[in-house]
């Protein structure tokens, strides 16, 4: 999601806070681990940073502190990493960093690795605030409707700032303000550690505030200033919640980079007409159009080009590709145009129908139906199983019984907003689009334009539609619907609120 603005004019150190544990995510997995796209979140946050070209980039680890630093260091191999041993609270992690920095010269930039949203321009326009008005301490801060939870930004009646107060201290006044820290500092390296050092414990929780460096930059005599970031509020809100790690996924996904494959498909290893549709279609619906189209291009007025096995009993009709080493087994029913890649199974009764493209080692089950479906490599999909206007991931797998329902998509629709599931014009034209490694129950029913992020995998008997995160586990028997707060269902006519616990 970010650009590569110019570097900031004086040198630049970067310190991520890596530390926590993040017990609100309720899994073993360290917090800044868990996965947006498919990369960790603190991935994403490095990669924002480090299009800024900082002199040097400091990560703070305590949770699982070896893990966290294995994941990240194959892609990001010059990082300077320091231990929290305990976790006394922010101020208490950048002090680890003191060290490390002990001879550098220049504007330190200060970021949460819980932030996977955060953009690369968006910080070089706050650093370069920062150093244009001659700022000693800036924290970024935004505007937001709902500020609970959030550090408020104290100014007196001329503007000027004043402090920043937690939650859980501020007074009822205090508690309305709007105007919020984000979490980023930019602060001159010369001043940074001598205010950490005066920081004390005396506030409800008893830890080592970084907000505190604002007081005591003020009363310092430094030019301290909150400085709003210009990026939106919600993108640089910190994930401590699956939910929140959700509403992030949709976030992410709604505004990174156009194609079909961004978060949900590995592209490497297909073949490169696959590839290509993939990571040129800009929505679910450009994706479907460009591969009835590819498949037509492939085998229409070819006839039946058999290299693999078709048993006795099998019936062909139309333009057919069958690939090495794949069976089309007895009392299956093809009808073209259809690709079929090398080593693919067709087992009896099986129905592949117009507009079918699967690609090697996929299977497809006894008595399943399936029509204008696209399957990646190894995927498979089991007795019984409808699959329309579909996309089945690399070795994803689909149960026996599952519907995965779809109706005849808009044609003009060019953009799906698949956090919030299609949007309405084109909510009821698309079946289903299975990420990578993502598995379906038996028995299983999706809605018309799920989605269902990889490593997702969703028990038997579920009733599934919208947009479903990657690395779940979804085992209730119920429906289940992830949609923003009061969001309209239009085929209800009323506000409706669901969630996954």
């Amino acid at each position: 999601m970010s650009k590569s603005p110019a570097s900031p004019t004086t040198p630049l150190a970067v310190v991520i806070l890596a530390a926590g544990k993040g017990t609100r995510m309720k899994s073993e997995l360290p917090k800044v681990l868990h996965p947006l796209a498919g990369k960790p979140m603190l991935w994403h946050v490095l990669t924002a940073v480090q299009a800024l070209s900082p002199a040097q980039t400091v990560v703070v680890t305590g949770h699982h502190a070896e893990e966290v630093e294995t994941a990240v260091t194959p892609d990001f191999p010059t990082l300077t990493f320091v231990r929290q041993q305990q976790q006394n609270g922010t101020g208490h992690a950048v002090q680890q960093g003191e060290a490390p920095l002990a001879n550098f010269s220049g504007t330190v930039l200060i970021v949460c690795g819980d932030v996977p949203l955060m953009r690369t321009e968006a910080l070089a326009a706050f650093i370069k605030a920062h150093q244009q008005a001659g700022n000693q301490v800036s924290v970024a801060s935004t505007t937001v409707t709902d500020p609970f939870g959030l550090g408020r930004i104290l100014r007196d009646d001329s503007y000027k700032l004043v402090t920043i107060r937690e939650q859980k201290d501020c007074s009822e006044t205090e508690a309305n303000v709007s105007e919020v820290n984000t979490g980023i500092y930019a602060v001159e390296a010369e001043h940074l550690f001598s205010l950490l050092a005066q920081v004390t414990t005396n506030n409800s929780q008893g830890e080592y505030y970084l907000t505190d460096i604002v007081p005591l930059g003020l009363a310092a005599g430094l030019k301290v200033d909150a400085l709003p970031i210009p990026q939106p509020a919600e993108e640089l809100a910190g994930v401590n919640t699956p939910e929140q790690l959700a509403e992030a996924e949709r976030i992410y996904t709604s505004k990174s980079p156009a194609n079909i494959a961004f978060g949900l498909f590995e592209t490497k290893g297909l073949v490169p007409a696959i590839s290509q549709l993939l990571t040129t279609a800009t929505s679910p619906v450009e994706a479907l159009n460009a591969l009835s189209a590819l498949v037509k291009s492939l085998v229409e007025g070819k006839g039946q080009t058999i290299k693999g096995t078709v048993e006795k009993g099998a019936i062909l009709h139309g333009d057919i590709h069958l690939g090495e080493g794949s069976t089309i087994h007895s009392g299956a029913v093809v009808e073209g145009p259809v690709y079929i890649g090398n080593n693919v199974t067709i087992r009896p009764h099986a129905n592949v129908r117009h507009g079918t493209y699967l690609c090697d080692n996929c299977v497809v089950g006894h008595s399943a139906d399936i029509k204008n479906a696209l399957c990646l490599n190894g995927s498979k999909i089991q007795d019984g199983t409808y699959a329309g206007d579909s996309i089945i991931g690399h070795k994803g797998r689909v149960g026996s019984g599952v519907i995965l329902a779809n109706r005849k998509f808009n044609q003009s629709a060019i953009r799906v907003d698949w956090g919030e599931g299609p949007q309405d014009s084109a909510r009821d034209f698309l079946g289903t689009f299975l990420g990578d490694q993502a598995r379906l129950g038996a028995n299983v029913i999706a809605s018309p334009g799920t989605v269902v992020g990889p490593h997702t995998w969703v028990g038997s008997g579920a009733v599934i539609k919208g947009y479903l995160p990657p690395d779940q586990l979804i085992t209730v028997k119920q429906e289940l619907e992830t949609k923003p707060k009061d969001r309209i269902d239009l085929k209800a006519g009323q506000a409706i609120t669901y969630d996954i616990d």
